[in-house]
């Protein structure tokens, strides 16, 4: 899914901005939509992780929404970017974001989309640490929120999965997106973090261990946020999908933990 990235004679003006106001390196989660990300960012905010004021309702940050809608079916479908431009407005999208925020020590964004860019954020933000939620994707196939289907779903698609019914598309988007992601992370070593939302939701302290390892935080004894149990599927993959999709989507439900 990811298109290679050039960063030759680019400047890199994050690096500069976060040595000379002495930053950590933010902390960034993404997912396919409906994975689960904002009980993620309320339990980062419990570890008195900083994710900014300036959010939807979802708690997405919405510092990043035009970078995300100008950049995201660019670079999914190959086309020249010019990564000054983009490490310019990220930076301004940074900066807004952090706007009246508490000046903590751990600082980050929530913004789903992240995951379609995560190569470039890396590359352009040295340190970056990078949550990835995922969901099971068969039960999130008939969700409601097919937001990221409608806006990239023909960026990632292959042309001949572009007329079947919207949960077949809507679980192939998931298994390309999460299976990218999942690749992409092994290259950033232990700066990457898989969490499942529902073992977030079951056990929180066990689901952050590593979070709270890496960024040296004290996991609380208990959690200042209302978890509910996940709606758990009860059928198969093997209703009502297409063997084509079968195919490709159980390799991915097997390798994050879920049953086909």
């Amino acid at each position: 899914m990811y298109s290679p990235i050039n960063l030759h004679s680019i400047d890199f003006p994050i690096t500069q901005y976060l040595t000379e106001n002495h930053l950590q390196p933010p902390l960034i989660v993404g997912g396919v939509g409906g994975s689960g990300t904002r009980l993620v960012v309320q339990l980062l905010k419990n570890l008195g992780v900083s994710m900014g004021l300036h959010l939807n309702v979802s708690e997405d940050a919405l510092a990043f929404v035009p970078l995300y809608e100008r950049y995201i079916n660019q670079y999914l479908v190959g086309l020249s970017v010019n990564y000054q431009h983009l490490a310019d407005e990220l930076l301004a999208a940074m900066i807004n974001h952090r706007r009246n925020s508490l000046d903590a020590h751990h600082w980050g964004w929530k913004n789903p989309r992240s995951i379609y860019l995560l190569p470039i954020l890396d590359s352009l933000i040295p340190g970056l640490r990078f949550v990835h939620v995922v969901r099971d994707g068969v039960a999130m196939s008939t969700s409601d929120n097919q937001a990221q289907l409608e806006k990239h779903g023909s960026y990632v698609l292959q042309d001949d999965m572009q007329t079947l019914p919207k949960k077949e598309r809507s679980l192939l988007l998931w298994t390309i997106v999460n299976n990218a992601a999942a690749d992409y992370g092994k290259t950033m070593g232990d700066r990457y973090f898989l969490v499942r939302y529902e073992d977030a939701c079951e056990n929180p302290s066990k689901a952050f261990s590593a979070i709270g390892a890496s960024l040296g935080l004290k996991l609380p004894n208990v959690w200042d946020v209302p978890l509910r149990p996940p709606r758990m599927r009860q059928d198969s993959i093997n209703q009502d999908f297409s063997p084509m999709v079968i195919e490709q989507a159980t390799t991915a439900l097997k390798r994050f933990g879920y049953s086909c």
